[in-house]
């Protein structure tokens, strides 16, 4: 499993509460359908809880099968869809950091919760 990890700030005009909202409730139907149309096979957006005072409000991680399949995506036009739909909530002057890597699971409880 290949694992792209991005960490994300929010535009300075939002709350993190609006932040989080506007993820969830708008970009969420992007990656919902970037999951339909590409090779992704799992987006997980997580949010900065509380009043700590990271440098970073929220992590996206992206899950493909290969590594083959994450560059195959990155060259169509599903990047520049979502680029400009993050002009919305995204702090577009502080470049989001990204790594790409394996991800192994070491141990889990089964079956994993669900989110709220």
């Amino acid at each position: 499993m290949i694992k792209k990890i991005g960490l994300v700030k929010k535009r300075q005009d939002l709350t993190r509460q609006q932040f989080k909202e506007y993820w969830l409730n708008n970009h969420s139907k992007l990656e919902k359908e970037s999951v339909q149309k590409n090779p992704v096979r799992r987006i997980v957006a997580s949010f900065v809880a509380g009043e700590n005072p990271a440098p970073f409000d929220g992590v996206v991680e992206l899950y493909w099968a290969t590594e083959e399949e994450m560059k195959a995506q990155a060259a169509g036009p599903q990047g520049a869809i979502m680029a400009a739909d993050e002009k919305n909530f995204c702090d577009q002057s502080a470049a989001p950091v990204f790594v790409v890597v394996e991800e192994y699971i070491m141990a889990a409880k089964t079956p994993w919760p669900a989110a709220v």
